[in-house]
């Protein structure tokens, strides 16, 4: 039996977090979470650092969802490396943050971004978010 894809979602709001989780529960989405607190967690996720040498009990993520801001490293530098690094290029990376400003969509899109989401204001839009996003990513043929 093949095990689910893997969600990395790197944000250092543990609320955005839990809301996220739970937005993902209410629409039966199961993929198991890691979470990064920061861009240097993540990349060292990724590269399989200490603690996270095993790829049995931490595999490679399907997909990343980051944030912009957070500190020890923030959104844009993880999409920096991911471009800098063949094996990571091709990882769908979905930006998910609280900013609308047209420098951060037009450089995030720069650095590889898959696509850009504003958080939204209530749960509600955020499950419809997630449903949309998971069924597009769904339908998506992805590198393998």
């Amino acid at each position: 039996m093949e095990k689910p894809p893997l969600i990395l979602v790197v944000d250092d709001n543990p609320r955005d977090i839990t809301l996220f989780q739970a937005a993902l529960e209410n629409c039966r989405i199961t993929w198991p979470l890691q979470v990064a607190t920061h861009a240097q967690n993540a990349i060292a996720y990724l590269r399989g650092d200490p603690p996270y040498t095993n790829r049995d009990i931490h595999p490679l993520p399907a997909i990343v969802f980051t944030d912009l801001n957070m500190p020890g490293g923030h959104g844009f530098e993880l999409l920096a490396w991911l471009r800098d690094n063949s094996q990571f290029r091709s990882m769908p990376v979905i930006v998910w943050t609280t900013s609308r400003m047209e420098s951060d969509i037009h450089r995030a899109y720069e650095l590889g971004a898959h696509s850009y989401m504003v958080k939204p204001v209530n749960f509600g839009q955020l499950e419809h978010m997630m449903r949309l996003t998971f069924q597009y990513w769904d339908v998506c043929e992805k590198p393998r």
